[in-house]
C-alpha cells in the first residue's frame, strides 16, 4: 500500500507575463539548489525542473531555442516530504518574478504515480474526490469548475463517465452519475 512518504507524483504550473529564459535566469539566481533548465517543448520526464512552451498559455514562441512569453514549469518526479519542500521553494522563488501572473487559461496539472496501487486505491482516490468535489471547487476558478472547461471536468458530471467508459468499459447512457460512483 502506498503512503505519504514513499507516494511519487509530479506537477506542471503554467504562467504568462514573463520569457521562459527571464524564469529560468531568476531561478538560477535565486535558488541555485534546484535545476531548472529551458527546453523545446517535449515529453520527457527529466531529473531536474524543465521549464517547456505550452500552446495554450505561450506566445511568441522560438522553437528553435525553446522560448516563449509564459509557458510551463514541469518538475521532476518527487515524493514524500522532500518534493513538497521542494515545491514550496520553487513556487516562492516563482512568485516573485516581475510580471509573471496567472489567468483563466492557466493551471496546476498534478501527477500521480500509480505504482504500487491496486485497484482498491484507485477506487478510493476517485471515491474521494467526488466526495470532496464541491469543496475542492471552492478554491478553484469558477472557469474551471463542474464541466466548464475543456481540459478538467467534474467526476460527479460527466467526467466519471467518461473514464469509466474509456478506460474501464463500464457506464451506461442514461444510467446517473452517483450511481456510476457507488458501482464503482
Amino acid at each position: 500500500m502506498t503512503n505519504y512518504a514513499n507516494f511519487k507524483m509530479g506537477i506542471e504550473i503554467e504562467f504568462k507575463g514573463v520569457r521562459l529564459s527571464v524564469v529560468e535566469a531568476h531561478m538560477a539566481r535565486h535558488l541555485p539548489e534546484i535545476s531548472v533548465k529551458r527546453e523545446r517543448y517535449n515529453h520527457a520526464t527529466q531529473s531536474y525542473w524543465k521549464l517547456v512552451t505550452d500552446n495554450t498559455v505561450s506566445t511568441d514562441i522560438n522553437y528553435a531555442v525553446g522560448d516563449a512569453m509564459g509557458g510551463e514549469l514541469v518538475s521532476p518526479p518527487m515524493q514524500g516530504e522532500d518534493g513538497f519542500h521542494q515545491l514550496r521553494k520553487v513556487l516562492f522563488v516563482l512568485n516573485t518574478i516581475d510580471g509573471i501572473y496567472v489567468d483563466v487559461k492557466c493551471g496546476v496539472h498534478v501527477h500521480l504515480s500509480w505504482a504500487d496501487m491496486d485497484i482498491t486505491h484507485v477506487k478510493n482516490v476517485i471515491r474521494r474526490y467526488a466526495k470532496y468535489e464541491t469543496e475542492i471547487d471552492s478554491f478553484i476558478p469558477e472557469s474551471r469548475r463542474a464541466d466548464r472547461n475543456q481540459w478538467c471536468c467534474s467526476i460527479m458530471g460527466g467526467g466519471l463517465r467518461n473514464f469509466i467508459g474509456g478506460i474501464l468499459g463500464g457506464g451506461t447512457p442514461g444510467q446517473s452519475r452517483i450511481g456510476l460512483i457507488e458501482d464503482f
